[in-house]
Formats: structure tokens, sequence, C-alpha cells
């Protein structure tokens, strides 16, 4: 794991304990001989801890003690934040919200990046730059067999700068309009317009008028992406590809390794550092773990095993070899065993989009090792009806292609034969257009608008020769689940009691200052076999009112699937909750409670409430793991093969960090598809304390089943499908709601089957 321990000389620390009072406490923290900690756990009158940083102290109403480690590993925990800074000067490590950071400011990867491409760097580009960053972040963790740690987690990223203000900016040629501004160390809104020596932005207020020498651009990957797009058009893809191969010396598979390496032996060349007057502490080793012994801290769990069968009869450990032997789990009953799909398309791009089609619809033919039976085959359809429209965009401004799309499906459309899907085919330059203006985007809503779900692809992906089986197995796995199909699930665990999994997430509209103003939260339900069940949003509501709208969503989820389930009195019922960022207690009681009221007394119920995080500090790495050789895609954008997934942990490892809480990992060295990609990162699951269901393991492993659900694709998805589904409604609602005349009216009706958002 990305973390080294540390080892304290003592096992207890000489403090002085006092009373809290707010403002006595502020005139602590700010003196530099003392350190200042208020436990909250304690009683006021004794909720302030002082460590002296320098000789003897005498703080009037304080009486000193001895604390242990065992009893106050949070406050060794900050403390020891406060001290890496003088026990490593060298570094110059900066105090950030959690943990610290070391920024190396004497390499620039834009300048390196430049070089290596051998393009030129333009002047609109020159006060943009990229730095190798390092956090370090002291914590305490639990871990089986080795009870509790004082660490500090290494984490391993990119700091983005912008030199100088806006008019620095606008003096080197960028445009800036659409990027966010920061005035006065604030965020300040979206920039309008640059009117000579003024901007006006989009302020919480309305536009306001702000002079440019006093906002800054936000140092944001948006801002980066855009000011790089804008400056380098078509040579963008070619200094990518140098900045990827940069970023992979360090952070991809065994590079990743020697890197961690290397910084943890330079800690520990730092020897004994001081902690407080005659207490000092050492970095240990780097953590790891073993899935040998009986205190084994890691464990590998069983592959998912996916069923293609009612009876369960029909198994598979892997979904493309299990659909070509035994087709999708409802082929007997699916009732669209014709169904009509609607291709719209450049004019000009009609030969290769008719070519494309029918490798789509018949397969690649009996000598192909992927996807030989195409659509018809794999999915045991009768055939698939096609009608082609040729959108006449070549020569329209970028801002009319996407009218130039709806206006071609207008003219084609009859409500008498409405096509049961759509395919909708785009230039690789308009395929990540931004508002209104975007083509994938204004095809999408009016199709839905009709009724009609819809799947894109870019040109480039059609024309891909290595990855081509993939490319076609993935699209028509997702337009056979927005057809309304059911491909697959996943072997159940079978428990005794009616299990559902709801998955939560939210979308936020508008700009920052009003995003918490606006909400739409999203349940994805499962059952404990993962068979989805339905998508619930709640009504738009603004922040403040979220947990009681969420509460309503939740008790009308559950007192429908009491109805359509036939819960009786007696049964128990588990509810398990999926959550990307932990809920207040508020949130969880009202949720829980109006779960509680929509099932009555006559039924029990246990609750589990589970976040799922990716905004943690620890990556796990395999030394032993040696990758492979396959068809990736490479640094250049090209599809060749290339050595991936180095150092990259099994699929399925999971590391018990106490009672309440594992790391899982998702992403195994066989997913790996791009040249230089990073070690993957784990789930960092936690469970509530408000939970009554406490099993872990069973938990950990309904996580992992649920991560191969996604219909998205035939590998498993980086997150459990309780996640991802609501997560791709509200990303994709977000965006719709942007296009003229969208509605959301006919997703709950007529699209009520459709996975219509994969």
């Amino acid at each position: 794991m990305s973390a080294v321990e540390i080892r304290v000389a003592a096992p207890d620390l000489g403090v002085l304990v006092g009373a809290y009072d707010a403002d006595a406490f502020d005139r602590l923290r700010e003196r530099a001989d003392l350190f200042a900690y208020r436990d909250t756990r304690e009683p006021t009158s004794r909720q302030v801890v002082v460590v002296p940083l320098g000789g003897e102290l005498d703080l009037a109403g304080f009486a000193a003690e001895r604390v242990p480690i065992a009893r106050h590993r949070r406050m060794y925990v900050r403390l020891l934040e406060r001290r890496l800074p003088d026990a490593l000067p060298e570094l110059k490590l900066r105090l950030r919200r959690f943990g610290l950071e070391r920024i190396r400011a004497t390499e620039d990867l834009v300048a390196h990046a430049f070089r290596d491409a051998g393009l030129a760097r333009p002047a609109s580009l020159q006060r943009l730059r990229k730095h190798h960053r390092t956090q370090l972040i002291p914590r305490t963790e639990f871990v089986r067999g080795r009870g509790s740690l004082l660490l500090v987690a290494l984490q391993f990223d990119t700091k983005f700068v912008i030199d100088g203000t806006a008019a620095d900016l606008i003096a080197d040629g960028a445009d800036i309009r659409g990027l966010h501004a920061i005035r006065d160390g604030e965020y300040a809104g979206r920039i309008l317009e640059a009117n000579g020596s003024t901007l006006s932005i989009g302020g919480e207020d309305g536009p306001v008028t702000a002079a440019t020498n006093s906002v800054t651009v936000e140092p944001s990957m948006e801002s980066f992406k855009r000011l790089f797009g804008a400056a380098l058009g078509s040579n963008v893809a070619r200094y990518d590809s140098a900045e990827r191969r940069l970023i992979a010396a360090k952070l991809s598979g065994t590079a990743y390794i020697e890197h961690l390496r290397a910084v943890v032996e330079h800690l520990r060349n730092a020897g004994d550092c001081a902690l407080a007057p005659g207490v000092s502490f050492r970095f240990g080793s780097l953590l790891g773990v073993t899935t040998r012994g009986p205190e084994a801290a890691a464990r590998l769990l069983p592959p998912v095993e996916y069923c293609f069968s009612p009876d369960r009869s029909a198994t598979d450990t892997l979904p493309s070899r299990g659909l070509d032997k035994h087709g999708p789990l409802d082929g007997r009953s699916f009732d669209r065993k014709e169904p009509h799909l609607l291709v719209v398309g450049p004019a000009e791009a009609r030969g290769e989009v008719e070519r494309f089609v029918v490798q789509l619809r018949d397969g690649l033919g009996e000598g192909a090792k992927r996807f030989g039976r195409g659509l018809v085959g794999t999915y045991r359809l009768s055939r698939v009806r096609t009608s082609l429209v040729d959108a006449p965009i070549a020569g329209l401004s970028r801002g009319d292609v996407g009218a130039g799309y709806v206006a071609a499906m207008r003219d084609w459309y009859d409500p008498d034969r409405r096509p049961d899907a759509a395919l909708v085919v785009l230039r690789e330059d308009e395929a990540f257009m931004d508002g209104p203006a975007n083509p994938y985007q204004a095809a999408k809503a009016w199709l839905l608008s009709q009724g009609i779900p819809s799947q894109d692809i870019r040109l480039p992906k059609m024309r891909a020769r290595s990855d081509l089986p993939y490319i076609l197995e993935d699209l028509a796995l997702a337009l056979y689940a927005k057809l309304g199909g059911c491909p697959w699930t996943v072997a159940p665990s079978r428990p005794l009691v009616h299990e559902i999994v709801l998955g939560m997430a939210y979308a936020e509209f508008g700009e920052r200052f009003r995003s918490r103003e606006r909400y739409m939260g999203l349940t994805a339900v499962f059952t404990s076999d993962g068979s989805y069940v339905l998508a619930a949003a709640t009504r738009r509501c603004l922040y403040k009112e979220y947990t009681s709208a969420l509460a309503e969503t939740v008790g009308q989820t559950v007192a429908r699937l009491k109805r359509e389930q036939a819960w009786l009195r007696g049964d128990s019922v588990r509810l398990v909750f999926h959550t990307v960022k932990p809920l207040t207690k508020e949130d969880i009681s009202r949720a829980v409670d109006a779960a509680v009221a929509a099932v009555g007394p006559e039924i029990n119920v246990e609750i589990a409430v589970l976040t799922i995080r990716r905004d943690h500090p620890f990556t796990v790495a395999d030394p032993a793991q040696k990758g492979r050789q396959t068809p990736v895609e490479r640094f250049d954008g090209t599809h060749g093969v290339a050595a991936v997934g180095e150092a990259a942990p099994e699929r399925g490892l999971c590391i018990d960090l106490g009672d309440r809480r594992r790391l899982l990992v998702v992403t195994g060295s066989h997913l790996i598809r791009r040249e230089g990609d990073p070690v993957p990162q784990p789930l960092l699951l936690e469970l509530h304390d408000r939970s009554t269901f406490k099993d872990m393991t069973a938990l950990t492993r309904q996580v992992f089943q649920l991560t191969g659900l996604s219909w998205r694709s035939v590998r498993p998805a980086s997150e459990p499908v309780t996640l991802q589904y609501p997560r791709l409604i509200a990303k994709l609602i977000a965006r719709l709601e942007h296009q003229p005349g969208w509605s959301d009216s006919l997703l709950s009706t007529q699209l009520a089957r459709s996975r219509w958002f994969l």
C-alpha cells in the first residue's frame, strides 16, 4: 500500500490539559511554540490538549499529563502533520486542508512535453505550468494482523499552475471567455466577456465588472483543456501523447513502485525527527499486506459469476463468452425479436456507416475470435431492421451541426413507424462540444423526447481495426439493454431476507453559486441478484430541501417494491444504501424512517449504509504482477500491442481495515486498456455506524458482484452499478437540461424498460 509506517520512540507524550474556550483556543493555535488540539470526546473542562514544542511551558488552568498513543491517535496524527515540515525542511512542504504537499517547481511538465513532442510552445500557453506533486497525509489505520498504526499515506499527482493575472493571459493572446475566475482568493464566477481592461463575470447576483489585473483564471483541468485545445488545434493529440509518457514514467507500472520506494527511502534517511521535547519519530517501511496466514489482512474474492438463464443453470465467469454460448438471460422471453434501428450520420460518411452497421448486425464471421455472430446471433434476435438517414452537415458551422442532425431526423420521422432505438454517428471534432450545439446531446434530447433511446459512436472508433471486436461487443450490449433487454445478472447470494440495494447520486445544475441550490436526487434500485428494478428521481429541489426530498423518494420506492414483490407480515427486508459521499445522520435518519414507515410495523427492516469512496489516499500495487502484452490504445492515440497492467493487483483483492472499512480492488491488470495508465486506485468502503446489518464481508462481496453488472461494456465497471447507473443518469440529465425543448416526461413511461442512459 502507498503508506509508510511511523514509529514513535515513546509510548506516550507529556502534555497540558485544560478547558475549552473558543477565543483562547484560537490564540493557542496561532502560537509557534506549542501545538493545540481539541478532543471533543472529552468533557469541556478537559477538551484542550497542548503539546510544548520548545522548552517547558506553563499555562494557567492547565494540568500536566501523559497521553498514550493508543488513547489519542487522532491528536498524534495532527501533531505529526504540524511537525513534518520541520522534520523534512528540504522538501519545502506546504500545509493543505488535509495533509501536506511537495511541489517540484523546478520541473515544468508542460515545457518538457513540448520539447519531447517537437512543438513550439505558443505564447498563449507560456504562463501555464504543470508540476509533479507528492502529497503526505498523516493518518491512523487499523490493519488486520497489525493492529492500529500511525501512517503517512503517499499520493502522487499533478499540480496545475497559471502564472499571472487575466490581463497577462489576454496580453499573451489567450481567449479566457467561459473560464472560471478567482478574485481576492475567492471564486468569482465564469468569465462572460473580456473588454479591454475589464471583464464581465457571472457573479452570484448576476454579471459583475472587474479589472483584468485583479482577477486570475482558475488553474483547473477544464481551463488547461480549453486553452491548450484553442492554441494547439490538431497538434493537441501530439502534445497529450508526450505529456502522458512523462506522467507514466512515474505513475505507471513498475515505474510507480520504483518512484514510491525512492520517496520512502528518502524519508527513512531523515532518521530520528523531533515530535515533541524528548520524543522522536522515524519513518519505517512501506506498508505491506499478505493474503497468507490466519491473520492475513488481504484476501482475494472469488470471481463474479454471471447468469444467463432464469433458473441460474447457465453461468460463466466471462460475460462475452457466456453471451456467445448461452445468449442473453431473457433470450426466450424478449419481445422485440425484430427491432427497428435508426442510423443517422454524416452524409459524406454513408459508405463507412453502412459497412459498420452490417458488421454490428451480422458480426465478424465464423472465424472471428470475438463477436462472430453479431447483434442478431449473440442476442438471439430474428433480424434487425435498419433505416439510414444522412445528416447534411458538411459546410455547417460548428454551432449548427446539432440542429442539422435533428432536422434530418425530424424530416424522416414517422410516429407510426417509430424505431426501437437509434445509432448516432458523430465526427470526432464535434463529439465533445459544449452546450446546446453539441450534436450528440441535441440528437439524444430529440430522440428521447420521442421515446427513442440512442447510442452514439465516433467515426474514428468505427475505423478501428485491432479494437473493432471489443467496440462492436460493447455497442451491441448497450443497444440490447436500451431496447429493454436483460443480458445477464450475477449469481445471487440467496439471503434469507428480501434484500434491496439502493444506489444514490445527484446532479447539480447551474453555475457554482447556484449548484448547491438546484439538485436532482437519483436512486437506482437492485435486488440481491443484481436485477435492475427501477430508477427513481426526487423532485427538483433546493439544497436545504434535499434531505426531505431524498427521504420522500426512498419511502415511495420501498412502498412500490413492497406491493410489486408482495412482502408479507413477518417478512424481513434488508435495505442496503450505496452512496458516493458520506450521508449525514439526518439524511440517514430521514431516509431510514421513511423506508420503515413505508413497509409498516409488520415487516422487519435491517439497514446497511455504505459509503463507497474514491477520494482517499491509498494506492495498492503488486510488485509481482508483470502485466501482459495486448492490443491497447497506445501513447500516440493509435491502437496496437503494448505492455500494460504491470504492478496492478488482481481484481477482487480486499484489504481489511477494521470492522467497518475495506479497500477493494475492482480494476485489475486485465482491465487496463491504455498504455501508460497509472496503477488503478481501489475503492474504500465505509459502513456508517447507524447500520444495523454489519457484515462487511457480505457487503464487500455484494459491491464486487455489482461491478460486474454494468451493461455498458462486457468488461466489469470501476464501481458498482448502484453508483454507475445513477451517476450516468444524473450527468446526462444535467447536460440535456440545456437542450431546447427538452422534456423528461417519457423517461418513466415509454422508456421505463430501457437503460437509455448507458
